[in-house]
């Protein structure tokens, strides 16, 4: 495996999911990691883009590095050149993500939103 592929899990980064989903605005599956994530039901609770809070989730949940996402998941709504399209993600450890991987996930997210034209 490529030291870069890998680089995220050697250091431990929260940044890991477990799965991750790119639907459009009607829903659809676009893109998923796993594969196996394409079955997985949408999130209910959306997550604020900037800190990856969820104003809605009624019980947070913090690990030992930060917050949590929520239980099932959270979404991310991202505006596109193609429309409205979410990033759904849920997360792989118990020890939540600290500022900076919560600033990394949430400018990964904005590029991506960039990136479809």
């Amino acid at each position: 495996m490529s030291r870069h592929r890998d680089a995220p899990e050697r250091r431990g980064s929260a940044i890991t999911r477990e799965g991750w989903q790119l639907r459009d605005e009607a829903g659809r599956v676009l893109a998923a990691v796993p594969a196996d994530a394409v079955s997985r039901p949408a999130p209910r609770i959306a997550l604020d883009g900037a800190t990856l809070f969820a104003p809605a989730d009624e019980s947070p949940r913090f690990g030992v590095k930060g917050l949590r996402l929520p239980e099932g998941g959270g979404r991310l709504a991202l505006q596109t050149g193609r429309g409205a399209v979410s990033l759904d993600v849920w997360e792989g450890n118990a020890r939540g993500f600290g500022r900076d991987e919560s600033r990394t996930l949430a400018i990964a997210a904005s590029i991506l939103g960039l990136g479809m034209r």
